[in-house]
């Protein structure tokens, strides 16, 4: 049995697909098996795909879009090593995160799920942030109100993502969903190391509000027992504030709606720009087989 399935599902991602699979290749840690999986795309991606020439690249398809939360759970079932790792089609992994990740599991034969902090990006790579590290434990307040993890930085045992499906009932936020029905059965950890490159798009404000509404869903069927009526409410109007910003920041233009999403990270240091960027440079010096 090899160690690690990567779950990558991808519709309409030629731009940035390559990026991410190129940094499955950079892993120091090489005892993977990639499963891509398209939803549908028409864009070229899946033809993409099929190129690589690699006996550990599964390509999936099935012509249909039938959502995020189907394909993942696609992925669980596919897949056929001891962890599980998720990946989008607009990130990168930093060519430690398998090595990293992989070895905090297995030291720690309780942990379950695992996710990381990450550096955050623009559409051409440039770092600007960080996000996603924590000051303390996670606590179920904090999942329910905010979620835990960054998604795609998330490692678990693969039995526990066959046993915990996503529910489509909750598009945009199925993974925060998820963590709060399991947080209470589960053992969650994230490292404060930025082991991914997340990419931040500028004009999403659709995404985001279908994401709010979802988030809002959480809070009702998850918030009551927790935070009683009166602290779910006020979460719930917090939620619809949030909304409210971010569309007015949006309609103010790109220099308003870059200072809103600056608020969610932390400046990087020297260190770790210099650090970030010596990561991407062996992400991007990384050859695809079939493709390069």
């Amino acid at each position: 049995m090899g160690r690690v399935s990567i779950g990558l599902p991808f519709l309409n991602s030629a731009g940035t697909l390559a990026a991410a699979i190129r940094s499955v290749f950079a892993q120091t840690f090489q005892d993977w098996e990639l499963i891509l999986v398209d939803d549908g795309s028409s864009d070229g991606s899946l033809e993409m795909a099929q190129q690589i020439r690699d006996r550990r690249v599964r390509v999936i398809t099935d012509g249909l879009n039938r959502g995020l939360p189907h394909r993942l759970n696609q992925i669980a079932a596919l897949a056929r090593y001891e962890y599980l790792a998720r990946m989008d089609a607009d990130d990168i992994m930093h060519p430690d995160r398998l090595n990293r990740q992989v070895a905090y599991l297995d030291a720690r034969p309780n942990l379950e799920v695992l996710g990381s902090a990450a550096y955050v990006m623009d559409e051409r790579c440039g770092v600007f942030g960080i996000r996603g590290q924590l000051a303390g434990p996670p606590d179920l307040h904090r999942v329910i109100a905010h979620g835990l993890f960054i998604h795609p930085t998330v490692i678990a045992r693969t039995r526990w993502f066959q046993s915990n499906a996503y529910d489509a009932a909750y598009p945009r936020a199925e993974d925060h969903e998820l963590w709060a029905r399991t947080f209470s059965q589960s053992a969650f950890e994230v490292l404060n190391e930025p082991l991914l490159f997340y990419r931040e798009h500028l004009r999403a404000g659709k995404k985001y509000g279908a994401s709010c509404r979802t988030d809002r869903k959480i809070l009702r069927s998850y918030g009551l027992a927790e935070f009683g009526v009166v602290g779910t409410a006020l979460a719930i109007v917090r939620s619809y504030a949030k909304t409210g910003a971010y569309n007015l920041g949006v309609s103010l233009g790109e220099r308003s709606e870059r200072m809103l999403l600056a608020r969610r990270n932390r400046v990087p240091s020297s260190e770790e720009q210099q650090s970030a960027s010596t990561a991407l440079g062996v992400v991007g010096r990384t050859r695809l087989p079939g493709l390069d």
